[in-house]
């Protein structure tokens, strides 16, 4: 199952260094006209990164709550159609623990 960008531990390692190379080893020096917009990128990267760990999150809970209407009669086409989606949503949906 995929676990997310930082799970486990680690990052992408080229694309999150630690300032001193870029991909080709070679590190260029950021102009400091230019520092602002690495500061947006940074701090946008920053949130992607809490947002996709949020989602993740949040894609448990909604297995849990699939797999407890289940326990309680409700078929996977009960689930879809009270979500408006495909029973093979509701499918994928509660695999996702």
């Amino acid at each position: 199952m995929w676990q997310g960008p930082t799970c486990g531990g680690y990052d992408n390692r080229w694309l999150t260094g630690d300032g001193t190379a870029s991909s080709n080893g070679h590190m260029t020096a950021v102009r400091p006209e230019d520092s602002a917009i690495f500061g947006d990128l940074k701090r946008v990267r920053r949130e992607a990164l809490e947002h996709a760990l949020a989602a993740r999150d949040l894609s448990g809970r909604r297995a849990e709550l699939i797999h407890d209407l289940m326990r309680l009669g409700y078929a996977q086409a009960d689930i879809a159609r009270e979500l408006g989606v495909t029973r093979q949503a509701v499918q994928k949906m509660a695999s996702m623990r």
